[in-house]
């Protein structure tokens, strides 16, 4: 009888404890994790239209986002520094015909290089922002942030050029430092609605 009971409860002491330790017990909720998985209003009112949230990695977006990517054949690049404050779309326009060569999505906190521009000038469009989401509109995948959404053009021009000294590289930085978007270029401010028309 002594020995039932020993092992009754021995049973009961490791059930009790694994269902601490799995945490369904002790109430304990990671604050990151709320954070991460926690619908704004913004992102619910998008969800509400329809958009999907889409956890993109670093990286250029496909062909789906009606972009044709254009590649040159010279050894050139936008080495992409973003900070903590944000993540980052990025559109490289040619400033010739206004369409879109590269577009490129920079989670916060990272760095990425867009190489081979094709030669010529260029300018950027930038949306700011936190939880990228989706929404296929006649067969085109539009993206945009839910969250802390800010867009600039660049009123700089970005040359990519062969010279007697090799091709000219741009080394970027984006930032948002209390709310409010910082670059290390000049930038106008633009709506969404204008980053999202350039294809």
């Amino acid at each position: 009888m002594k020995k039932i009971f020993f092992i009754t409860l021995s049973f009961l002491f490791i059930l009790v404890s694994c269902k601490i330790e799995d945490g369904t017990n002790n109430g304990n909720v990671n604050e990151d994790d709320n954070k991460i998985n926690k619908i704004s209003s913004n992102q619910q009112k998008l969800l509400d239209e329809g958009w999907v949230v889409n956890n993109v990695e670093n990286g250029e977006l496909t062909e789906d986002y009606g972009i044709i990517s254009k590649y040159g054949t010279t050894d050139n690049y936008f080495d992409i520094n973003v900070g903590r404050g944000c993540s980052v779309a990025l559109k490289i326009v040619d400033k010739k015909t206004d369409r879109c060569v590269r577009y490129v999505i920079i989670k916060n906190s990272s760095k990425f290089v867009v190489q081979s521009i094709p030669l010529g000038e260029y300018y950027l469009m930038v949306m700011y922002g936190d939880k990228w989401m989706t929404k296929d509109i006649d067969g085109i995948t539009i993206g945009r942030f839910a969250d802390n959404v800010h867009c600039n053009k660049s009123d700089t021009t970005f040359t990519f050029e062969k010279d007697d000294e090799g091709t000219l590289n741009w080394t970027l930085s984006l930032n948002v430092i209390n709310l409010q978007p910082e670059a290390s270029f000049n930038t106008i401010p633009i709506e969404v609605d204008e980053f999202l028309s350039i294809q």
